[in-house]
């Protein structure tokens, strides 16, 4: 029987079980959306939300408007990788007002890893190539190393907004598509 003699000591040894060292938050997607008044959008700007799954397929159908502008986004999830498609409709797509946001985070290693540390940018090294239509990010994790690849469905430019922080800008285009 273990026994521990200080409440910080049981809960450092929990925690030691608890951990997995090998969590990895591959990345963070979704979008950034430009408001009429130039500001980015918030949670809270999102209005007239629809989101529908249909379980046979995987489809997950999301309606929403920002400034009264409607925003479709149907997604689709891999059964068996670590992949996803995603198609995006709407008016603000044209004007150049959505973008892709992709940002890689660095593992905590604590049981509840949300993906959303973005503090330690010094220990983790990204990249990003691009070849037309097809845009490749580099990750580099102490040894572990892996690359998330875009097929983008028409022209797009990329944004470095900061370490580990980029955006992908459809070019003059109502509906994009990327997987």
């Amino acid at each position: 029987m273990v026994q521990w003699n200080n409440p910080e000591e049981n809960k450092n040894a929990s925690n030691y079980f608890r951990i997995n060292q090998h969590r990895l938050q591959l990345a963070n997607i979704g979008l950034e959306i430009i408001k009429k008044d130039g500001t980015v959008f918030k949670v809270e700007d999102v209005k007239n939300i629809r989101q529908t799954l249909n379980m046979w397929t995987g489809e997950i159908h999301s309606q929403f408007t920002v400034d009264d502008v409607p925003v479709e986004v149907i997604t689709y999830a891999d059964q068996d990788k670590d992949a996803i498609g995603v198609k995006i409709n709407s008016p603000l797509m044209q004007e150049g007002k959505i973008s892709i946001r992709i940002r890689l985070p660095y593992p905590t290693g604590n049981w509840a890893d949300m993906g959303n540390n973005f503090t330690d940018s010094n220990k983790h090294v990204s990249s990003v190539e691009q070849k037309k239509n097809l845009i490749l990010f580099g990750h580099i994790l102490d040894s572990t190393e892996y690359f998330i690849g875009f097929k983008c469905s028409s022209q797009a430019n990329i944004k470095t907004v900061q370490q580990h922080y980029y955006l992908i800008a459809p070019v003059a285009t109502r509906e994009f598509e990327f997987g």
